[in-house]
């Protein structure tokens, strides 16, 4: 490794211990001043000022929204972000945001295969965008991230602009990714279980005519369909100002980087983009459906998967669902693993999807008949009886602590941001979380369960001997 590369890597790796140990010193007084949960915040209100105070926000020319937090490093921290609801396009073009994500950084018209590739390493600019090619999952964004010596700035940030306005998509990289991309997607689909499970369960939670209903089949025959001209085409249709934003951590004077920004990226096209919002899927009859496995590969664990439907951020505010899975999740560890010792690691999750939301429970278990069995008492118990102070105290800390320890890398920081941005437009939900959650009471906990944890659908996924056996009727779903 080169002197400069190594000194480059050893500052990030620097940075990243001290984020650490600062929001863990931060989380810690924070928590111990939020003993008295009725009467004080469970973040001091002068961590959530002062990181407001390190922001900055400003538009592009063109309108392109910028914005950046003030950090104390030697690193530009660079994220692009653009949104492209999958509600909006065609069946068989659900799968060009994969394409962009995965040809965004083999070159661009200024860095053509090849330079590109010496030029990253030149000057040790880390590139990667995401999402790749995966079973069963749709996307409504594409998210790019560069990083990068501010001693290279200009060169960051002109390959950053180039790569983003005039991408050439290869057409030798075209046709790699477009082998690999089903390559990726039949590996996904074939051995993740986790995956092949959510993927079969969306086969009755989704509609046929849902953006998000999608099979194996139907991904590998639409990245077949895909020519590079009408990605190309496509692409430069959603390259406009309104549809994407630009998010930065960075020592540098935001001025600077605002005009440095402007100089590289030029104007950018500005008509005006409003997103086409994925709806509700409409509730089917099905409540299960059952999935085998004949490669043994698992053993006999039997992978259990439960989704149902809730609110999601533009009906009503998400925290409540968030402290809600929370408990749920402790009070399921509790009952399946520590009590019953029926799961390794049994999982319960909540998903904005800004029109609606999901309730997730997943369990890996050679007893699904038994781990349902728990998983219908354990709400009912929530239903029936709430959650006491201490609990819900306990979920409350937990979440806002993961909260400061996603604050822990810069990267991790950018993505928050990001995220906040794409689904409620401001970082107004991110910087009144604590708050939020600290507002959140027991009773509109068990209010919460009872009005929305219910009416989930199932998917069973294991050795065909295994699930035959069970009888129908000894089947429990919420």
């Amino acid at each position: 490794m080169k002197k400069k590369d190594f000194l480059i890597s050893k500052s990030c790796w620097l940075l990243s211990v001290l984020w650490f140990f600062l929001s863990l010193t931060l989380t810690t007084v924070a928590l111990a001043e939020s003993s008295d949960t009725e009467k004080k915040s469970l973040v001091s209100d002068s961590y959530v000022k002062n990181f407001k105070d390190s922001l900055s926000e400003d538009k592009l020319v063109g309108g392109v929204s910028y914005i950046q937090k003030s950090i104390d490093s030697d690193i530009t921290y660079l994220s692009f972000v653009l949104k492209w609801s999958v509600a909006e396009l065609k069946k068989k073009q659900r799968v060009y945001p994969f394409f962009v994500a995965s040809l965004l950084t083999k070159g661009s018209q200024k860095y053509p295969r090849g330079v590109i590739d010496e030029t990253l390493e030149k000057y040790a600019i880390g590139f990667s965008c995401k999402p790749g090619f995966v079973c069963g999952t749709s996307t409504e964004l594409l998210e790019c991230t560069m990083t990068f010596d501010n001693e290279f700035l200009d060169k960051g940030l002109d390959i950053f602009a180039s790569v983003i306005k005039e991408p050439t998509f290869n057409e030798l990289d075209f046709d790699i990714v477009k082998k690999n991309g089903q390559v990726q997607v039949k590996n996904s689909c074939s051995s993740n279980n986790d995956l092949i499970a959510n993927a079969l369960l969306n086969k009755i939670f989704y509609n046929h005519d849902h953006p998000y209903f999608t099979t194996e089949k139907h991904l590998i025959k639409s990245i077949k369909m895909t020519t590079r001209e009408k990605l190309i085409k496509a692409y430069k249709k959603v390259l406009n100002a309104s549809r994407f934003q630009i998010t930065a951590l960075s020592s540098q004077k935001p001025e600077d980087m605002v005009q440095k920004l402007n100089a590289h990226m030029t104007k950018v096209p500005g008509w005006f983009y409003k997103p086409n919002q994925t709806q509700s899927p409409r509730a089917g009859s099905k409540r299960y459906v059952v999935g085998f496995t004949d490669k043994g590969r698992e053993g006999n664990n039997v992978f259990v998967r439960l989704k149902s439907l809730v609110p999601g951020s533009l009906t009503t505010n998400p925290v409540g669902f968030e402290v809600l899975h929370k408990v749920l999740y402790e009070a399921l560890y509790e009952n399946i693993r520590t009590k019953a010792g029926l799961s390794y690691a049994p999982q319960t999750y909540f998903l904005d999807l800004s029109k609606f939301g999901l309730s997730v429970i997943s369990a890996s278990t050679s007893k699904p008949v038994e781990v349902l069995q728990v998983i219908n008492t354990t709400l009912n118990d929530l239903k029936e009886n709430g959650v006491s102070e201490d609990t819900l105290h306990e979920a409350k800390v937990g979440l806002v602590s993961k909260q400061f320890i996603q604050l822990s890398g810069p990267k991790y920081i950018l993505s928050l941001m990001n995220r906040h941005l794409v689904n409620y437009g401001n970082l107004d939900r991110m910087f009144s979380f604590s708050a939020d959650v600290d507002a959140v009471s027991g009773e509109s906990i068990q209010t919460l369960a009872n009005q929305f944890l219910k009416d989930y659908k199932l998917s069973l996924y294991g050795k065909k001997e295994i699930l035959a056996a069970i009888n129908k009727k000894d089947i429990q779903i919420p």
